[in-house]
């Protein structure tokens, strides 16, 4: 009998389907009508649509030889079982299939079931089937048929296999330095096998709250199953939703993902546990218990108690997996509570990370992987201040399960950025148009999601990259116009997030002015009065079209203007091409109020710079200017200043006073780009008075008007401009002090 040519896994695959579909539960399938074989004698049936199995039944001692020969043009699978539904032989064959010297283990009824399988033309029709007790008859030697090893899977445990939950599970590696592209990696990734289950699997997870808690269970091959995929292509199927969306309260609630006895895949299973929301004021924590059963052995109960979620957008969520191997027996893994603040967490210490990391190619693709105990690789590539670099880390099309998770640290360890998902549509990782702030070496690491606690493995394909030349996605997916200055604003949340970009003549476009002279136009303004944008993440987008592209300096202002009662942690990217070139691309996490601002400079060749950007306060000076020289300045005598666009952004002025004076320190701009920006700094270096705008809004010019002197000595004033070190603005001002 030749082996079967199509693919094991997909055979294997739609034999689980095929008896769930057909049988069910094992107690179910021992009542399903069945016709008896009498040995020595052909007994024949027909496989289609209808029947896409066919059971037998015979009687045999304890200690005989079974032997077993189906017959058929087609494809045929043959399942050997004793009463209690144990398997004792499984086997696949082309043209027909043989079990053969099968030992019965004890007097009783046999069970024997011929599946159709794909394959050939035919997928189903008519059979025949032999049954010989004692030594192969020379007439079933006689077939062309060719014996196939019989593949024994022992039968269920009857005690669990571990008493407690294990925490250090060993990976099934093998050490190969040829299985990746670019650098050597030691780490194999051993793809599931099929093995047949005689008793059921199932994830059952209870608490005892008004919560909605969601169970979710991900198989070695990917699938998942809860509350919204109720169904997996191994035969997974996840039962009743309890307490979902607080809408029916259960008065027991239980969630269970089950899979039926037939063929499943080895390997990890990865089981979450997510507190959704509490159906009940005030929250409180809950108490769960995790019971899983493999083959019908119950492994100890897992338990752990969940607290609400911060809020709507970020998770309480609880990670552990257990692990099918190969002798149908299973091992818990290690578990734990993993909040969203877990993401920024490295898999283990810094110096561990930075001394295991391999060299890592430029634009080469690299193939790694991530089992067991081995939940993270780290890679190191050299790079130059303001560098901007790409990388993806994806699992591998059709290998494994792997939930990837995306890390890069910096010499020192520091973590840099991090990326769990994409979007929305996938599992995952990417950092685009990252900008790394220093030179040095930095550190890639790609993990799965839950690390240590993880149960995802797999291969991942990992490419590190210079600049994408894109807008992110999001953006990109919307269809807004392009241009020669192209300004796009990303974030996680349903806060209004104000994008400014301030032209060389010191027009603004934002939502209040969504056009200027220059051909700057507001196309796209997220959440603007807290009314939450439409699409999955929101999108500001300001653009100059083709042909307006003015030489000059550009300041950039990103404004966190309101929460819009959403106390979520704002994340948001701002990235800047310059005629499709990236330039700027910065992440950055607010503090309501703040404004974060990065100017750049477009040349009179059409290549352009940028300056450093960063977070401004208005209180006080953001820079030093111990060190500045002082020029003397006398009352009513007015001076004249210039703020250019290189480190020229301050000027330092000095003058006598005494306490009790009162003063007004005006200064205006003599060029209409230049926003001004005023301190007084009091002879004990405090900051004494500021101003920014004389009147908010409408005036740039800066005004400290009729301050009353506190102490007596040298008073010091810093011209500056809005956002000082990191403004754009230049021009120039001048500065008279009137008593």
């Amino acid at each position: 009998m030749q082996i079967a040519t199509f693919s094991t896994r997909r055979l294997m695959t739609w034999l689980a389907l095929a008896m769930v579909c057909c049988f069910g539960a094992l107690g179910v399938w021992a009542q399903t009508a069945s016709q008896p074989l009498v040995t020595g004698e052909a007994s024949t049936g027909t496989l289609d649509a209808q029947n896409a199995a066919q059971v037998y039944t015979f009687t045999a001692a304890a200690g005989d030889r079974v032997n077993v020969v189906a017959q058929s043009t087609a494809p045929l699978a043959l399942l050997l079982t004793d009463t209690t539904g144990a398997v004792l032989g499984q086997v696949v064959g082309e043209q027909g299939a043989s079990l053969l010297n099968i030992t019965a283990s004890e007097g009783g009824t046999y069970f024997v079931t011929v599946f159709a399988a794909p394959g050939s033309a035919a997928a189903a029709g008519d059979f025949s089937v032999m049954l010989a007790i004692g030594d192969v008859p020379p007439e079933l030697l006689g077939t062309e048929i060719v014996t196939q090893a019989t593949a024994e899977v022992p039968l269920a445990t009857e005690s669990p296999v571990v008493g407690t939950v294990d925490a250090t599970l060993e990976p099934v590696v093998t050490v190969d330095p040829t299985t990746t592209t670019g650098v050597s990696n030691p780490v194999e990734f051993v793809p599931p096998t099929d093995i047949l289950i005689s008793g059921q699997m199932e994830v059952r997870l209870t608490w005892d709250a008004d919560v909605d808690m969601n169970l979710n269970v991900r198989d070695p091959l990917g699938n998942q199953l809860f509350w919204n995929s109720a169904t997996s292509p191994i035969g997974g199927r996840f039962g009743f939703d309890a307490n979902g969306l607080c809408e029916v309260i259960s008065d027991v609630p239980v969630e269970t993902a089950t899979w039926t006895p037939g063929f499943l895949p080895t390997g990890s299973y990865e089981v979450l546990v997510f507190y959704r929301q509490s159906c009940v004021t005030p929250a409180q924590p809950v108490a769960f218990t995790l019971q899983i059963t493999v083959n019908g052995v119950a492994l100890p109960p897992v338990t752990g108690t969940l607290t609400p979620p911060p809020d709507a957008n970020q998770n309480s969520v609880y990670v552990t997996s257990f692990k099918l191997d190969a002798d149908a027996t299973a091992r818990l893994g290690a578990g734990g509570v993993y909040p969203d603040s877990s993401l920024r967490v490295l898999p283990a210490a810094a110096n561990e990370v930075l001394s295991e990391a391999q060299p890592i190619t430029r634009d080469t693709p690299l193939i790694g992987a991530i089992v067991g105990g081995q939940f993270y690789q780290a890679y190191s590539f050299d790079a130059l201040a303001n560098e901007i670099v790409s990388i993806s880390l994806a699992r591998t099309e059709g290998i494994g399960s792997l939930d990837t998770l995306l890390q890069v640290v910096d010499a020192n360890g520091n973590l840099v950025d991090v990326n769990d998902d994409v979007d929305l549509t996938t599992t995952n990782s990417a950092l685009t148009n990252l900008r790394l702030l220093r030179d040095g070496r930095y550190t890639i690491i790609a993990t799965r999601y839950g690390k240590d606690l993880g149960g995802s493995e797999g291969e991942f394909d990992l490419l590190l990259t210079g600049p994408s030349g894109e807008l992110p996605a999001e953006v990109a997916t919307l269809g807004l116009p392009e241009g020669a200055i192209q300004v796009s604003l990303t974030w996680n949340t349903g806060a209004d997030i104000q994008l400014l970009v301030r032209d060389p003549v010191g027009d603004s476009v934002f939502d209040d002015k969504p056009q200027i002279n220059s051909g700057g136009i507001l196309a796209a303004n997220g959440n603007v009065n807290c009314v939450r944008s439409t699409n999955p993440t929101p999108v500001s987008y300001i653009y100059w079209p083709n042909g307006f592209l003015r030489p000059g300096t550009y300041e950039i202002d990103v404004w966190y203007q309101n929460q819009c009662n959403d106390t979520t942690p704002v994340e948001f990217s701002l990235t800047t091409l310059i005629n499709g070139e990236i330039l700027i691309s910065d992440r950055q996490r607010p503090a309501i109020a703040q404004h974060y601002v990065v100017s750049f400079t477009v040349n009179n060749d059409g290549t352009a710079t940028r300056r450093e950007g960063g977070f401004i306060t208005d209180a006080t000076p953001s820079f030093d200017f111990s060190t500045a020289p002082v020029t003397t300045l006398n009352l009513n005598q007015p001076v004249t200043g210039q703020i250019t666009p290189d480190d020229n952004f301050f000027q330092v002025y000095g003058f006598n006073g005494t306490a009790g004076q009162q003063i007004t320190i005006n200064m205006s701009s003599t060029t209409p780009a230049l926003d001004t920006k005023l301190f007084l700094i009091s002879p004990t270096g405090a900051v004494a008075e500021q101003n920014d705008d004389a009147q908010p809004g409408t005036v740039k010019n800066s005004l400290i008007n009729d301050a009353t002197l506190q102490e007596t000595g040298q008073y010091l004033i810093i011209a500056t401009r809005y956002a000082m070190q990191f403004g754009g603005t230049v021009g120039g001002y001048t500065l008279v002090v009137t008593p």
